[in-house]
């Protein structure tokens, strides 16, 4: 039991101690301060962290060229696209289309798959073509 006691009253010492130092009316001030700021926040922690969120990745997505550019440069320089027959990239809105042909349904798939993972593609239209030209 004194244990607990004890337990209980060593945060107790501690924050008297930080006030006893610190000042009183500093630490009110800064709790008012607190208070005030919470209640006169236009939107809520969450709210604010997702809306800057959506807009620093679009921010960091670019314009659709830079998407295209990025696209087309990953292609061009991943060790498992680099020799593949490059595809025609195009974006528009976040959505990247992919066209040409390719010789098979592995190199489209790969093709696909690099094209996905590049930052500020957000849809991928494959209108790529397996088989040699007509």
């Amino acid at each position: 039991m004194r244990f607990l006691v004890r337990l209980v009253l060593l945060p107790v010492r501690i924050v008297f101690g930080v006030v006893r130092r610190v000042g009183f009316l500093r630490v009110a001030t800064l709790a008012v301060g607190a208070a005030v700021g919470m209640l006169l926040a236009p939107e809520r922690g969450a709210e604010l962290r997702e809306r800057l969120r959506r807009e620093l990745e679009r921010r960091r997505a670019g314009s659709d060229t830079d998407v295209a550019r990025r696209v087309r440069l990953e292609l061009s320089h991943n060790p498992r696209t680099w020799h593949l027959p490059q595809p025609t990239v195009s974006a528009e809105g976040g959505r990247v289309t992919l066209t040409g042909q390719v010789p098979d349904a592995a190199v489209r798939d790969e093709l696909v798959r690099v094209a996905t993972g590049v930052a500020g593609v957000h849809d991928l239209v494959d209108a790529l073509q397996v088989g040699a030209p007509a």
